[in-house]
């Protein structure tokens, strides 16, 4: 799974993640999840 990005809803989620050694973070709002997904995709 290390080329995944996981997508939080929020900061101490993307926290605890990254304290247990995952990479790719991103914490997006409510609604923003398809233009986030869309900038991971085009780089």
């Amino acid at each position: 799974m290390t080329q995944c990005t996981v997508m939080c809803i929020s900061k101490k989620i993307k926290e605890f993640l990254e304290s247990k050694g995952w990479k790719k973070t991103e914490t997006f709002n409510p609604g923003e999840e398809l233009l986030k997904i869309e900038k991971i995709k085009n780089g």
